[in-house]
């Protein structure tokens, strides 16, 4: 399932599932719990209206910035594409690539990166196989770390806008709406700790952060990963064990490892990684030796490698 799919299955538990347990604005609470409860409320839709705003506007506005001034400033190397699949087809020519690039990082390690974008002249052919690119590399602790050096970025209000727009139109409308129909004649104190309307922002807060926290446990992108690309150096580990979790993501297995490495200084490690494996590859799981990029300053930090 896609992740429209899942944004639509949150917002329909965000914001109308608790609509269903409006009723409950016909049991009057006390004037000093009401109140309260509608401070509560209140400071809730706030922090999600806030929070709104910085994920659709101002955290991609950061990033585009962030971006422009890597592709200007960052340190340029030469890569070479590996791999090359079409994601998708543009009625305006233009097609959604993935691309394979390998490349030297700033420790002088080769290794690869996977780059997703549109690319507006697929005529010229310029992402074949065996073609070279210039990268630009992020010498700072910024993100992203690494970037095509003729990268174009665009950013859209529009979204933002709609989203940011219909949390205060529902933040609002939902309580006149409760108002005229639940009030009569107390003002607010229809308004529990329970009331739709005091739980609908916090519940907000918490799916769709709890959504990106389990995307980014179970094999999203982490910080670190930038700066094992950008740092990190190759060794070959030891399996001492693999065993699954009993965690599953798509019906794929999590396993855990325990791996022993040597760095380029002659020191011995002992590291524990978690990684979602194909159900194909599984047999492969407990191989005796794994190929992994390690960051020389901190070596706990680890992930594997072709």
């Amino acid at each position: 399932m896609g992740q429209k799919f899942w944004f639509g299955y949150i917002a329909f538990f965000v914001f109308i599932f608790p609509l269903f347990f409006s009723y409950s604005g016909s049991f009057m609470s006390s004037p000093i719990v009401s109140t309260i409860a509608l401070g509560v409320g209140f400071i809730g839709w706030i922090i999600f209206i806030s929070w709104t705003y910085a994920q659709t506007i101002a955290r991609p506005r950061k990033l585009q910035r962030n971006i422009i001034s890597l592709a200007d400033e960052g340190r340029l190397t030469r890569g070479k594409i590996l791999d090359k699949i079409l994601l998708k087809k543009q009625k305006d020519g233009s097609q959604v690539l993935e691309i394979v690039v390998e490349f030297q990082n700033l420790s002088n390690t080769l290794v690869q990166n996977v780059f997703e974008f549109t690319d507006s002249r697929p005529h010229e052919r310029r992402f074949e196989v065996g073609n070279n690119i210039n990268l630009r590399l992020s010498t700072t602790q910024q993100s992203p770390g690494i970037v095509m050096a003729d990268i174009q970025t665009k950013f859209s209000w529009k979204f933002g806008l709609i989203a940011t727009s219909f949390v205060v139109l529902y933040m609002v409308g939902t309580f006149i709406v409760h108002y005229r129909i639940f009030s009569e004649g107390n003002g607010w104190r229809f308004i529990s700790f329970w009331h739709p309307w005091v739980m609908t922002p916090y519940m907000g807060l918490f799916f769709f952060n709890m959504t990106k926290m389990i995307g980014r446990f179970f094999g999203g992108k982490h910080a670190h990963d930038e700066d094992l690309l950008l740092y990190g150096k190759k060794a070959t580990a030891i399996v001492q064990r693999a065993e699954q979790t009993g965690t599953y993501i798509n019906e794929q297995p999590q396993m855990k490892y325990i791996l022993k490495f040597t760095d380029d200084k002659g020191v011995e490690h002992v590291v524990t990684l978690k990684r979602i494996v194909l159900l194909t590859d599984l047999h492969r799981a407990n191989t005796g030796t794994q190929n992994i990029l390690y960051l020389p300053d901190d070596p706990e930090k680890i992930t594997f490698v072709d």
